[in-house]
Parts: C-alpha cells; sequence; structure tokens
C-alpha cells in the first residue's frame, strides 16, 4: 500500500488501530502526563522525519529546488507543524496547574520541570 491510495476510512482505522495499543499499552497514564508536550514532542518528531525525508530524496533522487510541487506542500507540512506547536503555547496560557501534571511522563528528552536540557 502507499500512502497516495489511503482514504479518510483508512487513515480512521489506522488512527483507531494505534489508540488500542496504546491505551492497551498505556492505560489511563495520559491523566497524569503533560499533554501538551506530549503532543509537542509528536510535532518535533514529525519535523525530524519531514528533514530526514527531505534528506533521503535529496541524496537518493537528486531532487532540485526546481521542483515546486514538492518544495510547496513540504512548506505546507512544515507550516502546518509550526502551526500546531504555537497553538499549543496559546492553549497552556489558559489551563490550570491541575491540568498540567507529569507524572507518568518520565524522561523527556530536554523538557524537564527546570527546563534545562537532559541531554
Amino acid at each position: 500500500m502507499r500512502v497516495k491510495d489511503l482514504s479518510p476510512g483508512d487513515v480512521r482505522k489506522w488512527r483507531d488501530a494505534r489508540e488500542k495499543i496504546g491505551r492497551q499499552e498505556y492505560g489511563d497514564d495520559h491523566l497524569d502526563r503533560y499533554n501538551l508536550v506530549d503532543l509537542i514532542e509528536e510535532i518535533i518528531d514529525a519535523d525530524v522525519i519531514l528533514q530526514r525525508f527531505i534528506d533521503r530524496l535529496e541524496k537518493q533522487h537528486g531532487l532540485d529546488d526546481k521542483n515546486e510541487v514538492f518544495h510547496s506542500n513540504i512548506g505546507k507540512i512544515n507550516n502546518n507543524l509550526n502551526d500546531i506547536i504555537w497553538r499549543c503555547v496559546l492553549l497552556d496560557h489558559h489551563l490550570a496547574e491541575q491540568h498540567v501534571t507529569d507524572g507518568k511522563g518520565g524522561q523527556r528528552v530536554y523538557w524537564t520541570t527546570e527546563r534545562s536540557c537532559k541531554y
């Protein structure tokens, strides 16, 4: 299967399958995780993967700056990822402290309550 062949129904089923596995593995841990940090971490991971994808295409397929369709879509994806991060920041301004506990957050890369880099 290719991504281009996915229907909205396929994406919903994929999401549901991932949700089911996550629920089995983590149970209700989300009730004591700083969920916005989780979300931002996933978006940062998506950005890293996107950059690796670009690197792969450039190195393996000689992608150049003239491919406007590719660069336009990559730019839009990148903008959307950044938009999600900053919307999380804005949302956080409206959350009470009890909604941002992170007792089950575990060891995070970079993020700590002191905001000092652990790695």
